[in-house]
């Protein structure tokens, strides 16, 4: 099965990485570039989709930070929304588990990109309007709320 996922995201995609399981790619969707990795479990009836791309910048306040994910993740019908630590930040990204008991076709595989890429830009949108919220109500307080203990 990981050969046929290979073949399938070479259709779309340059493959940067590839393993037995597994392998990753550069998705362009208009004039965003998403990163993909995608693969299979070992009873190769599913796998997994991972769309990740943003580098968000370091927000000290981490508490607020998850909250807003526990918020997303909470109005997800399909998958996970993650952030990754990272050095200058931390690595936004969205993760769905896929079944295909019939095997996995170019169409099922084109569906889940696609909504696997709305998601994520959906989830990248929501917090980004969740922390640009917070940072305006500091400034109208005349405060600072990010990198405090204060929600």
């Amino acid at each position: 099965m990981a050969g046929s996922l290979l073949c399938l995201m070479k259709r779309q995609m340059p493959v940067l990485f590839e393993a037995e399981e597994a392998c990753a790619g550069l998705f362009h969707k208009g004039a965003e570039e998403y990163v993909v990795l995608a693969g299979t479990l070992e009873t190769g009836t599913q796998g997994f989709l991972i769309i990740a791309d943003k580098l968000l910048p370091f927000v000290q306040d981490r508490t607020l930070l998850f909250a807003i994910l526990d918020r997303l993740n909470r109005e997800s019908l399909s998958g996970l929304h993650q952030l990754l630590e990272h050095p200058g930040g931390v690595i936004y990204l969205y993760k769905q588990i896929i079944c295909f008991p019939q095997g996995l076709s170019q169409e099922l595989f084109d569906q889940l990109l696609e909504s696997g890429v709305r998601e994520f830009r959906q989830g990248l949108r929501y917090i980004c309007q969740q922390l640009e919220s917070v940072l305006t109500a500091a400034r109208r307080s005349g405060g600072s709320r990010m990198g405090t203990d204060r929600n």
